[in-house]
Formats: structure tokens, sequence, C-alpha cells
């Protein structure tokens, strides 16, 4: 049945949902080889480059694609996309499909969408729907899984409060100019992202991937 199959998930997603076609142009894209994801926890300051882009692709978090040059961007957020396409082509900006609803932007202009599964969902597979636990981080990971990476490193993905601080120095770009506060909120949400970050690390490591991360120490 299977060799008489005259057509792939590619061709069917491009028919019958062409926004999401564009996010199977990048399956495999970096079989073998190693990516990045500059993440906005404070550590990220500290962070030498030249060991981010010693990695053969870089996927930048939200505003981090501004402050530097990636391959790739990925937000969960509308409001950060008129930005970056000051600096990237549409192609290079991964978004959720479900992103557009009530945010004004046309699902028509050419970013590549993909499908995000429903919040806390663990990851099962390495193909969309990509996971949610409410962090474009999460995302970024599954995908690029689905690029074909070797091996993941994850840069500034701090879970926790450093020098007062919840995110990278360039607070002016988050969370309306402040950090979150250290309490019992901020602590939840820390943890809810530790667990995306444990099923994904389980997932990877079914698939012979290895997930490092580059933070605080």
């Amino acid at each position: 049945l299977k060799q008489q199959q005259q057509y792939d998930i590619k061709w069917l997603v491009s028919k019958y949902i062409p926004g999401l076609s564009k996010i199977y142009d990048l399956q495999n894209i970096a079989n073998n080889k190693s990516i990045a994801i500059i993440c906005d926890g404070p550590s990220i300051d500290s962070i030498d480059k030249n060991l981010i882009f010693r990695n053969h692709v870089v996927i930048g978090i939200d505003y981090m694609g501004l402050h530097y040059d990636c391959d790739y961007v990925i937000t969960l957020a509308a409001n950060v996309v008129n930005d970056l396409l000051e600096k990237y082509s549409s192609d290079q900006i991964i978004v959720p499909n479900m992103m557009y609803s009530g945010s004004g932007m046309d699902i028509d202009d050419g970013l590549t969408q993909f499908d995000i599964d429903e919040e806390g969902s663990l990851p099962e597979k390495i193909r969309p729907p990509f996971c949610n636990f409410k962090s474009p981080v999460h995302c970024a990971v599954h995908i690029a899984a689905f690029m074909g990476a070797d091996n993941i490193v994850l840069y500034g993905s701090d879970n926790k409060i450093i020098n007062d601080k919840s995110h990278t120095t360039k607070i002016e770009f988050y969370n309306n100019g402040h950090y979150w506060p250290n309490n019992e909120n901020t602590s939840k949400i820390f943890t809810f992202y530790e667990q995306g970050l444990n099923s994904l690390g389980k997932l990877l490591i079914k698939n012979n991937i290895k997930l490092l991360r580059m933070n605080y120490v």
C-alpha cells in the first residue's frame, strides 16, 4: 500500500493547508548538524557569541533575533513579528498558525507557520504538531529536532531569578520593561517550563538527539 501511494504529507499539506507547507521545507535540512537556540534568560548576556556561532544553525527566540544574526527566529507573539520583518525574510520567521487569531495580521503574509499542539500535551513524535508549553523555546527545540539536528544546544535557558533578573538585560523588549517578580507565580512558570523541557528531552533521547544547556552555573 505504501508503494502505491502517489503523494506524501508535504504534498497533502501544500494542497489543502498551504499556510503550513513551508515548515516541511525545513525537515531534515540540518541532518547530523548542531543547532543553537538563543533564549532570553539573564545568563545570555554573559555567554560568548563565538561559542554560540560554532553551531551550524542558529535559532533566535523572540527579540533575540534582533540582537543576534540568526538563521531563523521563532516567536509566539504577533507583536514581535513586525520588528523581525525589518531584519529577516518571512521564510526565516517561524510562528504557530494559531497565533493569528484576533491579531489583525494576514495569515497569508508568507511567514513559515507550524501546527502547535494543545497546551501541556506531551510530545510523542519528531513532527508536527509541535509541543506547547507557553514558550517558544519548546517549539524551537521540537522544530530543531524536526530539522534533523544531531545536537541541540540551549543558550540562556534560565529558569531562576539571577541577580534580580528573570530575563536578559535587554528588558526593554520584554514584559513592558519589567522583570518577573521572585514569587510563587514566577516559580510556577519556571516549573511548567522545566516540565516541557523534560518531556522533550525524553523524546530526543528516544531519537538519539542530544539536548545540551549552556546557562547560568
